[in-house]
């Protein structure tokens, strides 16, 4: 039986709440347990978020307290292994939904189902071409930045919080240009929110303009985003906002 270097290949199969759940503890390398012979069985009890498992039937030493079971551990360990590795934080905003940040945060990886991105997984398209405005391939950065109709949102929305115009043509023009504003901590992260509806805003229609019958009016994303951050603002910031304050200067709104 070894005891150094060892790995240990261990399943357990549990059933909570008529859910069951399978965990896989794989290439632990220390020194962990030694069992002797004859035939032994593993036993668990569930306390609270952890398995607690026991050996019976057989002679065991173990080293440490190896027979504790944690889903937090695989899951730290299954985000190490699969997730991207990211040099700045995640972005979240607690004004807007979860689903909204979930797409900003799609946007910032580059994971769209954009016509450039469809085509590097070899999914035949009639078009490559933004259906917007039908001149440049349609990937991430033209159609939330570069595109026409993308910058009369962004002039929309700057006009709409005092703010100057800036051209930026990606997400990471976009974040440089967002750092060097100055408002207030609150504010600024409202107006963060406002962007990303407006993003998501732009995705929906960009959809309905492919897909929808009729197709939609240009004019009605501004409004959209206008009345969808008013009232997700409300609903999550638990405060009162007022409609007018916030159509004439969201930037002085007390939050």
């Amino acid at each position: 039986m070894r005891t150094n270097t060892s790995i240990l290949m261990m399943q357990l199969s549990i059933s909570i709440m008529n859910c069951s759940i399978m965990a896989t503890v794989d290439d632990l390398d220390y020194q962990y347990l030694h069992v002797l012979p004859p035939r032994w069985t593993l036993c668990w009890t569930l306390a609270k978020k952890k398995v607690i498992w026991r050996i019976y039937g057989a002679q065991t030493t173990e080293q440490g307290n190896y027979s504790v079971f944690q889903v937090k551990d695989v899951r730290s360990m299954l985000d190490e292994a699969f997730l991207p590795k990211m040099e700045v934080p995640t972005r979240w905003i607690k004004s807007i939904p979860i689903k909204v940040n979930v797409f900003a945060w799609k946007l910032y990886l580059d994971r769209l189902p954009t016509r450039s991105n469809l085509s590097r997984r070899n999914v035949s398209l009639p078009s490559l071409a933004c259906p917007l405005c039908d001149h440049v391939l349609e990937d991430s950065s033209h159609l939330f930045f570069g595109c026409s109709v993308a910058k009369d949102i962004q002039k929309l929305i700057c006009r709409w919080w005092n703010l100057d115009v800036h051209p930026y043509e990606s997400y990471e023009d976009w974040l440089s240009w967002f750092k060097s504003i100055r408002l207030g901590s609150k504010t600024k992260e409202v107006l963060e929110g406002v962007f990303y509806v407006s993003w998501w805003s732009l995705w929906n229609f960009r959809n309905q303009f492919l897909f929808a019958s009729p197709i939609p009016r240009k004019d009605a994303i501004f409004d959209n985003i206008v009345l969808r951050s008013f009232y997700w603002c409300v609903a999550r910031c638990n405060r009162t906002l007022n409609w007018v304050s916030w159509l004439q200067h969201p930037f002085l709104i007390p939050l």
